[in-house]
């Protein structure tokens, strides 16, 4: 639940605002404006998202019960004001990233070692974490107003309607994608028994880990695409983007062949021992680490790169609405198996959509 009020308060900043930044990394002033505008979009979502909350934890007595814990979760979500990741990614400062995150941690964990001492202090645990965080957050602040010169302004309503609609299209895209990729373990429980699911969600998360590669590549490579795409004619944009595809294709075939040689080492590993059934969703869903990796590279470092927010978001509500009929027919005819299937057909079609539109562009751009 917790997550998907984190995905409204982030409204798609991390794609949208970290492209504006990048773009305009040289103007002080519009810089300024951006980080106030999205700040203040943030702070009114996280306060929306407050009030939501509590509206569901007093009307559902599972969750009043235990009301303190559910609250402090939830304030840990403050970080997404506090440490603006989006900027630093669009001025390509990564080093800022790590450290704050690190520093988070190594807050987190020593809090961890000096105040949990027996299973009753578990309440702690979310509270060392919004505590951390808030620490780190306000270093983050003093940072970027002594190093960066940004501070926090009132911006005129006009620019937080603009900035509201410039990340309301990643925002669709990040539900669309939220649903096409973890919607089959949930349909898959209206047909299938907890051991069925088991095998397909294992399965799944492999796949999920191996591609969790891409993201420390995609944040590097994003906002240098943005700012250089912004700069250049669309059609020379996307001949560049097709150029060099040919070179991330070799690299996830290499990760497909390699994952596929040490799969039973990987499943034995993550489920405690071989399981069959595991595996041939896993031999499925392997496909994915190729078509889903070129999905990454020609939708988010390519569509979305070089701001065409509406484009992609209306292929990945496609997908989204294409995934929930395919895995609802397939997973009820060949439960687990069904979903696996349901999975790659959904990320191809996603894959020759992209593709289609790219080469699209590549015609109208001259």
């Amino acid at each position: 639940m917790l997550a998907y009020f984190g995905i409204l308060i982030d409204y798609g900043f991390d794609l949208s605002a970290t492209r504006e930044v990048s773009i305009h990394r040289d103007n002080k002033e519009k810089l300024n404006e951006i980080y106030s505008a999205v700040t203040t979009i943030k702070i009114v979502f996280f306060i929306i998202s407050f009030f939501i909350i509590s509206v569901i934890i007093f009307s559902f007595e599972k969750f009043h019960q235990n009301y303190l814990l559910f609250y402090f979760y939830f304030f840990i979500l403050i970080d997404s004001i506090l440490s603006p990741i989006w900027f630093f990614k669009g001025i390509e400062k990564m080093k800022y990233i790590t450290f704050f995150s690190l520093s988070s941690r190594i807050l987190y964990t020593i809090g961890i070692f000096l105040f949990i001492k027996e299973a009753k202090d578990y309440y702690l645990v979310p509270l060392l974490n919004f505590f951390s965080t808030l620490i780190i957050g306000v270093f983050v602040i003093i940072i970027l107003f002594f190093s960066f010169k940004i501070k926090f302004q009132l911006v005129p309503y006009s620019n937080l309607i603009q900035t509201l609609k410039d990340g309301w299209n990643i925002f669709k895209s990040t539900i669309g994608i939220s649903l096409y990729r973890n919607i089959n373990v949930l349909i898959l429980g209206f047909v299938c028994d907890e051991k069925t699911i088991g095998y397909y969600a294992i399965a799944e998360k492999i796949l999920k880990i191996i591609q969790f590669m891409n993201i420390p590549v995609g944040e590097t490579l994003y906002p240098h695409l943005s700012n250089k795409f912004s700069k250049e004619n669309k059609k020379i944009s996307v001949e560049s983007l097709f150029r060099y595809g040919k070179y991330f294709f070799l690299v996830y075939m290499i990760i497909f062949i390699v994952s596929i040689i040490l799969s039973k080492f990987i499943i034995t590993f993550i489920a405690g021992k071989f399981i069959y059934n595991i595996a041939i969703n896993f031999y499925i869903l392997s496909f994915i680490i190729v078509i889903g990796g070129l999905n990454y590279y020609f939708g988010i470092l390519g569509l979305v790169a070089l701001g065409m927010y509406n484009e992609f978001a209306k292929i990945i509500m496609k997908i989204a609405i294409v995934n929930i009929f395919t895995v609802s027919v397939l997973s009820y005819i060949y439960k687990d198996i069904g979903a696996s299937i349901s999975f790659l057909i959904a990320e191809s079609i996603l894959l020759v959509l992209i593709l289609q539109k790219l080469s699209h562009l590549k015609k109208i751009y001259r």
